[in-house]
Formats: C-alpha cells, sequence, structure tokens
C-alpha cells in the first residue's frame, strides 16, 4: 500500500481555504504597523467578527496592542470582515522555532586547564574561587559532551 498525497485529504482544501482567506488580512495588518511590529506578527485568524493577532512574544502583544485600533479599521475597510474586536494572543514557545539553535563552546583541555593553573598562581581570594570553580564546571561539560 502507497502513501496517500497530502492533497488527496479532504481536510487539506478546507485548511488551504483557511490559510487562503487569512493571507490577505494578515497582510493588511502587517502593513498598517511599524517595520518592526511587521516582523513580529506571525498569523491571524478572523472569528465570529473577533480578530485574533499571533505574535512571539509578551513584548511584542503589548506594542501591538497599542495598533489594535488602526489594525481594526484597515482590516474593516479593506476586506469584507466587520471585525468589532481586536485580540492578540502569544504563539506557545514549542510553535515559535528557532532561527538557530545555540551551540556550548567550551573551551579546550589546554585552556581549561591555563584557567585552573592561572587559579592557584593567585593568593586566596575571590578570584582564584571563581576561576577555580569554573575551570571544574568547563572540565565537567568537557567530559558530558
Amino acid at each position: 500500500m502507497g502513501f496517500k498525497s497530502i492533497l488527496a485529504w479532504p481536510q487539506f482544501s478546507a485548511v488551504n481555504a483557511h490559510v487562503a482567506r487569512h493571507q490577505p488580512i494578515l497582510a493588511i495588518i502587517q502593513a498598517s504597523v511599524p517595520l518592526q511590529l511587521k516582523t513580529q506578527i506571525m498569523d491571524c485568524v478572523v472569528n465570529n467578527r473577533q480578530l485574533i493577532i499571533y505574535t512571539r512574544s509578551a513584548i511584542w502583544a503589548s506594542q501591538l496592542r497599542f495598533y489594535s485600533d488602526k489594525i481594526q479599521a484597515e482590516v474593516n475597510l479593506k476586506t469584507k470582515e466587520h471585525i468589532n474586536r481586536t485580540k492578540v494572543r502569544l504563539l506557545p514557545p514549542e510553535a515559535v522555532k528557532k532561527d538557530k539553535i545555540s551551540k556550548k563552546i567550551i573551551p579546550s583541555e589546554n585552556n581549561i586547564r591555563l584557567i585552573r593553573n592561572n587559579a592557584n598562581s593567585l593568593g586566596e581570594g575571590k578570584l582564584q574561587t571563581a576561576l577555580l570553580r569554573l575551570s571544574t564546571a568547563l572540565e565537567r561539560q568537557k567530559k558530558t559532551k
């Protein structure tokens, strides 16, 4: 038995229609806010005369709320939607993909040894304690890597 193409699924046309309906509204929303906010608007949904705008973080959500009246007026002016309420919501963290996965850079064994030797050459004090702890932590991370 072979795999069906996703295009053959009956739900696909409903999803495609949903996306097609909201893309022009999303473009209107993005055009009605400053450039910094435009890139933070991830998606939108219109449901029961209510516009819901999705963003990445609470900081951007609070900024977008200042523009909700302007956005609502623009959407009502340029579409057949009759929006009477606008909400800004956050996407769950797992829905927002990181652009780049950060990779820990752990110093080489030589550099870790240099940190420890420099710490040992110092007299007793906070700096020596901090460097010894740092070298111990780096060694532990190097072993688990």
